[in-house]
């Protein structure tokens, strides 16, 4: 039996408040698309993701953010009480992001070649 794996790029977006409990700037123009919209196209570079699950609180509709977006990888929204981000540690974290508020520290690496055909 040949059994294969989906992957799924889970990404949690709140369209209120970001990380830091600062305003989100998932809608801010970067150039021709949203911050959000960049977000999923460095995901969907990834060749073994097989799809994007964009994770929003009750109520937000992050669609219009990613219109037009030049990917063929499907893209689902889920809305969820935000359960993923929000358990006994998110606090610890959030406080360990202050330090360096402009500073990413996390990355994909060479996950995400620009030679990728997934992109139109």
């Amino acid at each position: 039996m040949n059994i294969m794996a989906k992957v799924v790029a889970l990404i949690p977006v709140d369209l209120s408040v970001g990380r830091l409990n600062l305003p989100s700037r998932c809608a801010e123009k970067l150039g021709n698309f949203t911050v959000l919209a960049h977000t999923m196209l460095r995901a969907a570079r990834i060749t073994s993701v097989d799809a994007i699950a964009l994770v929003v609180p009750p109520g937000q509709n992050p669609r219009p953010l990613y219109e037009g977006l030049p990917t063929t990888i499907p893209i689902h929204v889920i809305e969820s009480p935000m359960s993923l981000v929000t358990d006994r540690f998110a606090a610890r974290r959030r406080s360990a992001r202050w330090w360096a508020l402009g500073a990413w520290r996390g990355g994909l690496g060479s996950m995400t070649d620009r030679k990728s055909t997934r992109l139109n």
